[in-house]
C-alpha cells in the first residue's frame, strides 16, 4: 500500500536527488545502487575477496587480538565516492530508508559467519562505540547507535549500552596519528558501572574504521567486563586496509 506521505512527499534518492517510485523502501536510485554495488565488490588484497565478504583488520586491531571487522565498502578519502557519501549521511540522518539498507547489507554477513562459528545468537550482544556528546547532539542523533538498534532488528541480538563518551575535550581522531588515535581513543570511552558481559560475544559497532584504535580501546573495555570474544562492524573501512604494501593486516578467523 502507497502511503500518503509518499503521495504528498514522494521519495527520492539520498544522493543524487533522483525520484523514486511511491512504493521503495531504498535509499537509492538504480544508477546509485549500480554504483554502490561495484565499490562492495572491490578486491581485499590480503584475503582476495570482495570487501562486503573480507573480515581483515588492522594491524593495531590484529595486536589487540580482534581478527574480525565485518564492513561492506571501503572509504576512500578526498573522493566523493558512494561509500564516502553514504558514511556523511549517516552521520547527519537517521533516515529509516538508508539504515534499513545498511543494516540488510551486513547482517547476512554476520549471520553467515555465526553459524560456521557455531556461536550461539543468544551468547551475542550489540554494543557501539558512542559518538562525542557534542556532535551527537549537533545531529540529534548517534549514528552507531543507530545502526546497532538496526542490526538488533535484522539479526535479533539484544543490544547493550554498556559503552559510554567521557565528557571533556578530546580530539577529532582524523585530526591525529595512530598513536595519537589510539590514546585519545583510551581516554574517551568508560563502561557504565552495572556492566556484566560474562561469557557474551560482542558484536561492537561503529560507523567507520580507519586505524582500529576506536575499535581497540572499546574492546579493551568490553572484556574487562567479561566478554569471551569481540567481533567488529563498521559500514566503511579505509581503503589503506586493501593493500599490502600499506599496512598490514589479519585474515585469520578469531580465535
Amino acid at each position: 500500500m502507497i502511503r500518503l506521505s509518499s503521495l504528498l512527499c514522494p521519495p527520492k534518492c539520498l544522493f543524487c536527488r533522483e525520484r523514486l517510485p511511491f512504493d521503495t523502501d531504498l535509499p537509492f536510485c538504480k544508477t546509485c545502487r549500480d554504483e554502490w554495488e561495484k565499490e562492495t565488490e572491490e578486491v581485499c588484497g590480503f584475503c582476495n575477496k570482495p570487501v562486503r565478504e573480507c573480515l581483515c583488520t588492522t594491524e593495531l586491531m590484529q595486536k589487540a587480538g580482534l581478527r574480525v571487522l565485518f564492513k561492506t565498502a571501503y572509504y576512500k578519502a578526498g573522493r566523493r565516492t558512494l561509500p564516502n557519501r553514504v558514511l556523511f549521511r549517516m552521520k547527519e540522518t537517521s533516515s529509516a530508508r538508508l539504515y534499513s539498507f545498511l543494516g540488510e547489507e551486513i547482517s547476512p554477513n554476520i549471520f553467515s559467519y555465526l553459524q560456521t562459528e557455531k556461536i550461539k545468537l543468544d551468547e551475542c550482544l550489540l554494543a557501539y562505540a558512542p559518538r562525542h556528546r557534542r556532535a551527537a547532539a549537533r545531529a540529534g542523533m548517534d549514528q552507531a547507535e543507530r545502526l546497532s538498534k538496526e542490526l538488533s532488528g535484522h539479526l535479533g541480538i539484544p543490544r547493550c549500552d554498556v559503552l559510554i563518551r567521557k565528557r571533556g575535550k578530546n580530539k577529532a581522531q582524523k585530526e591525529l596519528d595512530v598513536g595519537g588515535r589510539l590514546q585519545n581513543a583510551k581516554n574517551a570511552f568508560a563502561l557504565t558501572r552495572r556492566a556484566d558481559l560474562s561469557g557474551k560475544t560482542v558484536l561492537l559497532v561503529d560507523d567507520t574504521v580507519t586505524t582500529g584504535a576506536t575499535m581497540v580501546a572499546c574492546a579493551k573495555l568490553l572484556k574487562s567486563a567479561g566478554a569471551k570474544r569481540v567481533l567488529c562492524v563498521s559500514i566503511t573501512f579505509d581503503e589503506v586496509g586493501r593493500n599490502p604494501r600499506e599496512a598490514a593486516f589479519s585474515t585469520k578467523p578469531y580465535a
